[in-house]
This record gives structure tokens, sequence and C-alpha cells, in this order.
């Protein structure tokens, strides 16, 4: 996703763009999502987009409990 996209003279007064970019993986549970759907809701997808967190895996929530258990059990 671009924003804050703002044109400005290049070499050779070629005509580029700045702009504030985010790339991220659409979640699996948003497979639905299309174009239209992002694009009217961009602010939050923006701030998802910009967030350092990453989603947590089921692979990282068995391991989260497995280790609560074991310290429950002292082990």
């Amino acid at each position: 996703m671009t924003d804050n996209v703002s044109p400005f003279e290049g070499e050779d007064s070629q005509i580029m763009y700045r702009y504030d970019e985010v790339v991220f993986d659409l979640p699996k549970d948003r497979a639905g999502e299309t174009v239209v759907s992002i694009t009217e809701d961009f602010n939050a997808w923006w701030r998802f987009g910009c967030s350092d967190e990453e989603p947590v895996t089921l692979e990282a929530r068995v391991a989260a409990l497995e280790d609560m258990f074991l310290a429950t059990l002292d082990v």
C-alpha cells in the first residue's frame, strides 16, 4: 500500500514520485478481502501494515502453552 505520494523532478527532468509504503501478508482469515474492501477501509489496513507485530502462529501459541505447563510443573 502507498500513501503520501508526491511528484518531484529527477535527473534529466524526469517526473519521479516519493511515497510511504507498507507491505504485509494478508491474514489467512481475511482471504475474502478485495481491492475495493481494502481501499474502503484504507486507514485501518494502513495501521495494520505499519504495526511491527507479526501475527501469532499456531506453532507459537502451542509452544507458549507448553512453556506454561512446564513452568507450572517446575521441570
